[in-house]
């Protein structure tokens, strides 16, 4: 009853965390850089500049800001 409880509250009850979950600065951040046309590679630079790092404490991939930047 709780699992249906969680998630008919949040829309989700379990697995990994979303980018929005985890770092909601850096994806915010990569979609207001993804409306400048910029690549994917230059968005994640950009990212790390400002210092928002993935898990693992590198900069995030390419394929991680496509995932953030889509809906």
């Amino acid at each position: 009853m709780l699992v249906y409880l969680k998630k008919r509250a949040t829309g989700k009850c379990g697995g990994r965390k979303s980018y929005a979950e985890r770092d909601p600065t850096a994806v915010s951040l990569a979609r207001r850089l993804a409306k400048e046309d910029k690549t994917l590679r230059a968005i994640a630079a950009e990212v790390a500049a400002c210092g928002r790092l993935a898990a693992s404490g590198k900069p995030y991939a390419a394929t991680a800001v496509m995932r953030m930047v889509k809906r």
